[in-house]
């Protein structure tokens, strides 16, 4: 007479270490995609901030006859970080923009650079914007919104660690 099955109901240990790998497998493959896509979300808020920028700057230009000064000597690029630096206190204080611009990872250390170039016989004839984009494509919308891209990416950080990447600089359009 048979009582009942004396075989025990369960998963094998390989079965087991089967499963853990194909979830450790798609788990990698998961982040990596979301890494690469946090990165073209910034790219794009970048690319916001630029158009932003320039409107508000082709505003004042019409205003005043001219675009805000940099603030400095040598009219060198200052940077940007929408609170205390000369363009963000000419631009919110004159109404022109109600907050600051700033780089999307602006914690760590990487902002934009503005700037009236001082080749020219005047610092407020014109002015040039610099923005590091982190992706290649990134970069191409950038160089198609009418900058002028490098990619520095490997041999310079430009700021800190984490702000390597493609730099861009705009003038006027």
């Amino acid at each position: 007479m048979k009582i009942g099955n004396t075989k025990n109901k369960g998963f094998t240990l390989i079965e087991l270490l089967v499963v853990i790998a194909i979830i450790g497998l798609l788990a990698t493959v998961v982040s990596v995609n979301v890494g690469g896509s946090k990165g073209k979300a910034r790219d794009a808020r970048r690319l916001e901030d630029l158009s932003q920028l320039r409107l508000v700057l082709e505003m004042y230009h019409i205003q005043n006859e001219f675009y805000p000064w940099d603030g400095t000597v040598a009219c060198d690029l200052i940077s940007v970080n929408g609170q205390s630096d000369p363009l963000t206190a000419v631009l919110v204080g004159g109404g022109f923009m109600s907050d600051g611009i700033t780089d999307p990872e602006i914690a760590s250390g990487c902002v934009y650079y503005y700037g009236t170039p001082s080749w020219w016989w005047s610092c407020s004839k014109s002015y040039q914007l610099e923005m590091r984009f982190e992706t290649k494509q990134g970069a191409a919308q950038a160089a198609k919104a009418g900058g002028e891209c490098w990619d520095y990416s490997g041999e310079y950080n430009w700021g800190s660690g984490v702000c390597a990447g493609y730099n861009c600089a705009f003038s006027p359009p």
